[in-house]
């Protein structure tokens, strides 16, 4: 029995020849580790990065400015000039003599007590219980307080 569709002519040359096998190998992709950074950029294998090279003459840079730097130098013979706070100097309200503790007589002001727990909960504790107090304040107004039948006029009285 001849298989038309199995005839040496119409088989691919290239169906028996298999892909070479991946497992194990280490994946080698498109481009090595850190070779974008350029001379300039991240190199993520931390590798020394190359000094810029100068023509004769050519004047070279200064490094910049940032930890690790020496600061620079200061003029001894400037004397330096301290400035100015800017709460002292902003333009403040003043604020009333008993406050500031300059009214004769006046007993000093008790400074307050540093709370213990500044974002804890709100309330008094009795032992392991929070005691959290409340107000509650309500008022309204009603025209017939009595709730009778009728309401009685107060013109008539």
């Amino acid at each position: 029995m001849n298989d038309p569709l199995n005839e040496p002519k119409l088989r691919d040359k290239d169906t028996d020849t298999r892909a070479p096998s991946r497992i194990g190998q280490i994946p080698s992709y498109g481009l090595p580790a850190a070779s974008g950074a350029s001379t300039s950029g991240y190199d993520s294998l931390n590798r020394k990065r190359k000094t810029p090279k100068y023509y004769p003459g050519q004047v070279k840079p200064k490094p910049p400015i940032g930890p690790g730097s020496p600061p620079p130098p200061i003029a001894s013979s400037v004397p330096l000039r301290l400035s100015i706070p800017p709460s002292q100097s902003a333009n403040k309200a003043p604020i009333p003599p008993a406050m500031a503790g300059t009214v004769v007589g006046q007993p000093l002001r008790k400074r307050l007590k540093i709370d213990d727990d500044p974002f804890g909960a709100v309330g008094d504790y009795a032992g392991s219980f929070l005691i959290k107090s409340a107000v509650e304040v309500s008022g309204g107004y009603d025209t017939n307080p009595g709730r009778l039948n009728v309401a009685k006029d107060r013109r008539s009285i």
